[in-house]
């Protein structure tokens, strides 16, 4: 993650054991309280939130449609749309560790 100055093995490693240690990251800051890393991310997420949104609303309405019981579904779809909620849920879940931060500018 360009904003945290991270290896993409260290990234990955923020978001493992239900993103504990991005959580973490989010509240306490980097080393000795340093929250910059922590504003570009937010920063970054800002200038690029209409895009989010429309992946999100996209994801969101092709679940729906999937869950329309008037259609019969198959396994593979019906788990495919339930694996895609789970994704959604986890972006976000990854996003609301900011409104627990010590630092008052997250």
């Amino acid at each position: 993650m360009q904003s945290f100055s991270l290896k993409p093995k260290q990234a990955a490693g923020l978001l493992t054991d239900e993103n504990k240690f991005l959580t973490h990251l989010l509240i306490k800051g980097a080393k000795g309280g340093d929250f910059e890393g922590v504003k570009r991310w937010y920063t970054t997420i800002q200038e690029n939130i209409e895009f989010f949104i429309i992946c999100l609303s996209k994801e969101r309405a092709d679940i729906i449609s999937y869950q329309t019981p008037l259609l019969p579904q198959s396994t593979k779809v019906a788990d495919s749309a339930e694996n895609r909620s789970k994704i959604i849920i986890k972006t976000l879940n990854i996003l609301k560790g900011g409104f627990y931060s010590i630092e008052q500018e997250i």
